[in-house]
C-alpha cells in the first residue's frame, strides 16, 4: 500500500511540473517551450521525443517489449516508432474510406502528430489541435508536413480555422480524459467548424465495465482515488445512450455507433472501444442548432 502511495505521490509531483494551468494540461508548462527554443537544431528531435516521454499519454516502457537494460535512446525511438506505425494503420483502416483529397480535415487532440501527419497524405489540408502547449511544440518538430497546421485549443492566438470550413473533424484517444461538460462544448465547436454535410469521427470507451465514470471518479474519496482524480490522467467511461444523446442534442445526425474491431486489426487497445460517426446537416430544419 505504501509503495503505490509512493508511486502516485512521485507521478504527482512530476505531474506539477509539467502540468500547465489545467490540471489535465501535460506538458502545458512554459519552461517546456522554453527548453525546446533554447535547444540547438540538431537536438531538437531528440529533446522532443525526451519531453513526450515524460506525459502520461504517449511512450510507456515495458520490460518484455523493450528489454530491462535499454538504453534511453533506444526507448524513445522504439516508442517513437509504435506510436507511428499505429496510427498509420489507424488512418489506413479506419480513416481512409473517409477521407477525400479535397477535404481539410481537423485532428482534434492531435497529440504529438503522428495520426495527423498520415493524413495529411491523402487530403488538401491539415490542422492538429491540442489543449497542451508543449505538446504541440514537439509535434510541430517530430511530425511536419507541408499541409500540416497546428494550433492550441484556447491558445493566445485566434483558431485558424474558420466556421462552416472543415470536411471532417476527428478525435482518437481524447474523449475519455474530459469531462461531460467539456465534451458538450466541443460538439458545439465541431458545429460551427463542419460545413453542412461535414462529418465527426469519436473514438470513445462506452460501456466498458472496467472504466469508472466521471461521477464515480468525484465519489472516490480514498486517499489514492482524490491523487488520481486531482493530479493523474482522468480515463473516464459512458454509457451508449449518453454518448447518442450528447451527439444528438448537439444538432448531429445520422450517428452511429461501429465496433473499432470490426473496421480494423491493429496492435493497439483501440481495437477494444468504439467510434461515433455522425454527420452535421445540410439544413438546420429540426436540429437544435435552428
Amino acid at each position: 500500500m505504501m509503495s503505490t502511495i509512493k508511486r502516485r505521490l512521485k507521478s504527482s509531483i512530476l505531474g506539477m511540473l509539467i502540468r500547465g494551468w489545467n490540471r489535465q494540461n501535460f506538458l502545458g508548462a512554459p519552461w517546456i517551450r522554453i527548453l525546446l527554443y533554447l535547444t540547438p537544431g540538431s537536438k531538437k528531435y531528440s529533446m522532443a521525443l525526451r519531453i513526450l516521454a515524460l506525459s502520461p499519454h504517449y511512450f510507456f516502457r515495458d520490460p518484455e517489449h523493450h528489454g530491462p537494460r535499454i538504453s534511453t535512446s533506444r526507448f524513445l525511438e522504439m516508442e517513437r516508432k509504435r506510436n507511428d506505425d499505429t496510427r498509420g494503420e489507424i488512418c489506413r483502416q479506419v480513416l481512409l474510406p473517409y477521407l477525400e483529397k479535397s477535404y481539410a480535415v481537423l485532428d482534434y487532440g492531435c497529440g504529438p502528430g503522428f495520426l495527423a501527419r498520415h493524413v495529411s497524405g491523402y487530403v488538401d489540408q491539415v490542422y492538429g489541435c491540442d489543449i497542451s502547449p508543449g505538446t504541440i511544440a514537439c509535434a510541430r518538430i517530430i511530425s511536419p508536413a507541408e499541409n500540416l497546421v497546428y494550433f492550441v485549443v484556447g491558445g493566445r492566438d485566434p483558431d485558424p480555422i474558420k466556421s462552416a470550413s472543415l470536411d471532417l473533424i476527428y478525435s482518437f484517444a481524447v474523449i475519455q480524459h474530459i469531462s461531460d461538460d467539456l465534451f458538450r462544448k466541443i460538439l458545439d465547436k465541431f458545429f460551427l467548424w463542419l460545413q453542412p454535410g461535414g462529418r465527426g469521427i469519436l473514438h470513445i470507451v462506452v460501456d466498458d465495465e472496467g472504466w469508472r465514470t466521471e461521477d464515480e471518479w468525484r465519489e472516490d474519496r480514498s486517499a489514492l482515488g482524490k491523487i488520481k482524480y486531482r493530479y493523474g490522467l482522468h480515463c473516464f467511461g459512458r454509457k451508449e445512450e449518453e454518448v447518442r444523446g450528447m451527439i444528438r442534442a448537439a444538432g448531429f445526425v445520422d450517428l452511429k455507433h461501429l465496433a473499432i474491431a470490426d473496421i480494423c486489426d491493429i496492435d493497439d487497445d483501440i481495437v477494444e472501444q468504439s467510434l461515433f460517426v455522425f454527420i452535421k446537416p445540410e439544413s438546420n430544419i429540426g436540429t437544435k442548432k435552428e
